[in-house]
């Protein structure tokens, strides 16, 4: 089975996927939320990914089982300017 890791960071959301031939195996993100009335600042929601991007990493390696070594390719989104 080939194993794709997903890795999502556009604007505020951090997000780790890995799918297979079968799908979706397993989908987790974290959103980053500015306070109230204020606008997503760049720098600040990138210091939210470095902050979450490991644990979300090694979260979705856990449920599945496996360690990085499993993971046969890796995808990235990532929002431009």
């Amino acid at each position: 089975m080939t194993l794709v890791l997903g890795i999502e960071s556009t604007a505020h959301t951090f997000g780790v996927g890995i799918a297979s031939e079968d799908g979706i195996l397993v989908n987790i993100n974290d959103t980053y939320t500015p306070p109230q009335g204020v606008g997503i600042h760049p720098r600040v929601a990138a210091d939210h990914h470095v902050i979450v991007g490991p644990r979300l990493l090694s979260e979705a390696l856990r449920r599945l089982g496996i360690g990085i070594r499993d993971i046969d390719a890796v995808a990235f989104s990532m929002g431009l300017d």
